[in-house]
């Protein structure tokens, strides 16, 4: 019963919201976004933030001295530990979030550096990894029917993986010709899947059907070979970076447009990454500006702002460094330095200018049953892990 009013009151709510919405674009109102510091496990003093759902639930992680801890935030923005805690091989982070609050993401088990799904009724389970391989797996992002993907060692070197309940862990494979490396980073409702595999020409973004068929999504005009995807959202829209002739840039790629340099924010070094897509096309990552590393989000209609320039005054003393995902009512989480100097995880919330506004994104989110998950996957925020290189994608 309380699942039919909310439907009932968001569709109520959606006509007028939509209309003060494009009343407001035609002003040309920027968003306005409140801070909210998420902040570690209670006695941590560093925290980051990957994924978030419509529920406004984000999974990341805690730090304590020199452990790290999987955790997520509930609705209260409470930091909650995921069962395990200490050191080991690789860091051990809750890496997205769906809309049944499955959580996955990587952690020491005691076979090895796994890949793990997690839910309140059956706490952490290890997904193994592929045949032949050294006990190493990662898991990067889930969708809403609980179907997961990540890496994980194999006989044949490291490969894409798929896995769900009935199937187990499958091997996506890699594009031709090229080095037994694949990347599967990003997965969406329809079951497309985005990442990226070694080729002959070099590391290429790359996409899997469900028939198992996978395309080569290219690069950007004067690149040197090298480009990742890192989300894709369920009108198939895959976002990433990719070399090009003016340095590293976030890209958007469609299957009617190609890829499209999304730029970068002014005064920087020619390097932006775009992380995460939303279902109404809004993206998030990072970018190098003027006043250094810094969070952005980008939509078609206002190209790529500097997120620093878009929240109220609960953002003071921020710098919001990392855009890591969003969510079709525009939450974003990431990472930055809080105004006491500590890094924490954050989440920014949209501030519309009435209620109706917000219920025009929900009603739009029930209506359509649109994912309510946000993703980045597999990229540290941390200095010093041991696949840094493989886990952002840039490397030989």
């Amino acid at each position: 019963m309380r699942v039919q009013q909310t439907l009932l009151l968001a569709a109520a709510l959606a006509v007028t919201g939509a209309v003060l919405m494009l009343d407001s674009q035609a002003m040309g109102a920027s968003p306005t976004y409140t801070v909210v510091d998420l902040g570690p496990l209670p006695g941590g003093v560093e925290s980051g933030a990957y994924a978030v759902n419509a529920r406004g639930e984000v999974a990341g992680w805690s730090r304590s001295g020199t452990d790290f801890s999987p955790v997520y935030w509930d609705i209260n923005r409470t930091c909650r530990g995921l069962g395990i805690s200490g050191g080991g091989a690789g860091p051990q982070e809750g890496r997205a979030i769906n809309a049944s609050s499955q959580i996955i993401g990587a952690f020491n088990a005691t076979t090895g550096y796994r890949a793990f799904l997690w839910d309140a009724k059956n706490g952490m389970q290890n997904l193994g990894d592929l045949p032949g391989g050294s006990d190493y797996s990662e898991a990067c992002d889930i969708n809403d029917l609980g179907q997961v993907v990540g890496i994980s060692s194999a006989a044949t070197g490291y490969r894409g993986f798929l896995w769900d309940a009935h199937n187990g862990m499958q091997d996506l494979g890699e594009l031709p010709g090229g080095d037994n490396v694949s990347y599967a980073r990003g997965i969406n409702n329809h079951g497309y899947v985005a990442g990226q595999s070694k080729a002959s020409t070099g590391w290429r973004a790359c996409l899997w059907y469900p028939n198992g068929n996978i395309q080569n999504l290219g690069e950007l005009p004067g690149g040197a070979d090298q480009s990742i995807a890192f989300d894709i959202n369920d009108a198939g829209q895959v976002v990433g970076f990719s070399d090009a002739s003016t340095g590293w840039r976030a890209f958007l790629w469609d299957a009617d447009n190609g890829m499209r340099d999304l730029g970068d924010l002014p005064g920087g070094k020619n390097l932006s990454i775009a992380r995460a897509i939303n279902n109404n096309g809004q993206v998030v990552g990072d970018s190098h500006a003027a006043v250094g590393q810094r969070a952005f989000l980008w939509d078609a209609e206002h190209g790529m702002r500097n997120i620093d320039d878009l929240v109220d005054a609960t953002g003071t003393g921020w710098e919001l460094l990392y855009g890591y995902g969003i969510n079709d009512l525009g939450y974003i989480v990431g990472y930055g330095r809080n105004p006491d100097g500590n890094y924490h995880a954050f989440l920014l919330v949209p501030e519309p200018a009435t209620l109706g506004l917000l219920a025009a994104g929900l009603g739009a989110v029930w209506m359509r049953k649109r994912p309510g998950t946000l993703r980045l996957r597999c990229a540290s925020l941390r200095a010093g892990s041991g696949t840094e290189g493989l886990r952002d994608g840039v490397t030989e």
